[in-house]
């Protein structure tokens, strides 16, 4: 899949059938390749002005979060009338580049209630994401500056964030080495996890589901880091 400018940083499959490729390349542009019908084009969605770092998808593939080094995080919603995504809202107030963002995993009702960003000002937060209208018009971007809630989550850069199945724990991995699980709904840190031996940080996570009951889930921790470091 030629024509992107050097690193892929990330990527999802999206779209109602889930055969479309997000990416977050070495541009601030989000390119979204039709895997089927013409994997060798690309749309091409502009709006960040910087390079993009991170993305992530709704359970239904119709949503898409970015997050950039413009300090921004935006959120793409799929248009069934033209099969392509619009910029639907922007979220702005990081002092830092985006680094992460995630978005509920539970089956989205009409649009995602949340989206959670974590950035290089060493910061998680939380946002409302406005609700359509009824006639789902929205052709305006709506821009939301005030989150939910602010925390000071690592002492250095966050690479990586993750929600749980149900949408009530947060994960996030950063450079300082610790892995930490957060109450997302409260902001409040209920684990810290010193996980050896990365020597540069955790640069992945993942809360798997290990075993589910009525109003209790347990999770296992998965992470990852550069082996070539170490």
């Amino acid at each position: 899949m030629a024509g992107n400018h050097g690193t892929i940083a990330d990527m999802r499959y999206v779209g109602p059938n889930f055969d479309k490729l997000a990416l977050a390349t070495n541009s601030p542009a989000l390119r979204v390749v039709d895997l089927v019908n013409s994997p060798l084009d690309m749309d091409i969605y502009e709006g960040h002005t910087d390079l993009l770092n991170t993305i992530d998808s709704t359970t239904d593939g119709l949503w898409i979060a970015t997050g950039a080094k413009d300090n921004t995080a935006r959120l793409w919603r799929y248009n069934e009338e033209t099969s392509k995504f619009d910029c639907y809202a922007i979220f702005e107030g990081h002092a830092s580049s985006v680094t992460a963002v995630g978005l509920p995993r539970t089956p989205v009702q009409n649009y995602p209630k949340f989206i959670i960003t974590a950035s290089e000002d060493l910061t998680i937060k939380k946002w409302t994401v406005p609700k359509p209208s009824k006639s789902g018009d929205d052709t305006e971007v709506k821009i939301v500056k005030s989150s939910d809630y602010t925390r000071r989550a690592h002492d250095k850069m966050i690479h990586a964030i993750d929600i749980s199945p149900n949408d009530d724990f947060l994960a996030t991995a950063s450079h300082d080495k610790l892995a930490k699980i957060w109450d997302l709904q409260g902001d409040t840190l209920l684990r810290d996890l010193v996980i050896k031996p990365p020597r540069c940080g955790h640069w992945k996570i993942s809360l798997v589901s290990k075993l589910s009951k009525v109003n209790q889930m347990q999770f296992n921790v998965c992470l990852s880091y550069p082996r070539a470091n170490l």
